[in-house]
């Protein structure tokens, strides 16, 4: 059975991409980037549409970008709708990649424009695998950026250089780390 699912999600995965006549992007429009799990990865030369693989990975880039999201890996929580303006809390969701749902939609995946998935988190194992296949079927680039709460710093900083947002990605590492900082000391 579980066979079957795959064959029938792989197939509805490259359905969309022959139907759309999509041609590869010439090499001088792109750059390769080294992923936190050491995978060389093709991106667009300028990113202006991202998508997430869950829930961290939304909060952190929507801390980062919140203008290049082009979906949710999930629904923000009803209380989220006094904070956020519509155009953020109206993105069409995805799907998450992990956890309890692990419901993404390949379709709206394509069909959102983003030009990258980013997964943030801590790699599992067989990750890397799992993203070579994704980024196959899909044709868009998956890139994973470790983190945890001691390194968060440093995972928006790679997120900053990939993205071009280093001033910005700065900022959220330098808070972050100085936080954690805080944090460590209190409890120790």
């Amino acid at each position: 059975m579980k066979k079957l699912l795959a064959l029938l999600l792989a197939v509805l995965l490259l359905l969309p991409l022959f139907a759309c006549g999509s041609r590869p992007r010439p090499a001088e429009d792109t750059r390769v980037v080294t992923d936190s799990l050491g995978r060389e990865v093709r991106l667009p030369a300028e990113i202006r549409h991202i998508a997430a693989t869950g829930a961290m990975a939304q909060l952190v880039l929507f801390a980062l970008c919140p203008d290049e999201l082009a979906g949710l890996a999930t629904d923000w929580d009803d209380t989220a709708k006094e904070y956020l303006d519509a155009q953020y809390y109206d993105l069409p969701v995805i799907g998450q990649l992990y956890g309890g749902k692990g419901n993404l939609n390949p379709e709206t995946l394509l069909q959102s424009g983003a030009q990258v998935v980013i997964d943030v988190g801590e790699a599992k194992e067989g990750l890397a695998d799992e993203l070579d296949t994704l980024q196959n079927q899909t044709g868009l680039p998956f890139v994973h950026i470790s983190a945890t709460l001691g390194t968060m710093g440093e995972a928006y900083r790679q997120l900053g250089a990939i993205l071009g947002m280093q001033e910005k990605a700065e900022a959220l590492a330098a808070y972050c780390e100085a936080t954690y900082a805080r944090i460590t000391a209190l409890s120790g």
